[in-house]
């Protein structure tokens, strides 16, 4: 499973001797097991919406591949510069901020 941070700080989440670190902003998703998910501490930070479960980064561009190519140019017409690693929830949100 993908965990997002969308929190202002560093979540780290430790479980059987490995340590798995979920940048906040634009970074990336980190993938997790499953069983990380079942714990009580992850359960509340998934409640509060500090961390958001996402589907894996390759399968959501392709999903949305034709969407992100359109938000883009929207983007551009907008005056919005770009990153090229911004998916689709991102774009939106520039986008909107632009208009």
């Amino acid at each position: 499973m993908f965990l997002k941070n969308k929190a202002a700080r560093l979540i780290t989440i430790n479980a059987d001797g490995k340590s798995y670190q979920i940048l906040p902003g634009n970074h990336p998703a980190v993938d997790v097991p499953d069983e990380v998910c079942k714990r009580d501490f992850v359960k509340a930070l998934l409640h509060c919406g500090d961390l958001v479960r996402e589907s894996a980064p390759e399968v959501e561009e392709a999903d949305q591949d034709g969407e992100l190519e359109v938000l883009r140019e929207l983007c551009a017409e907008a005056g919005v510069k770009v990153d090229k690693r911004w998916g689709v929830e991102r774009l939106r949100e520039e986008l909107d901020k632009a208009e």
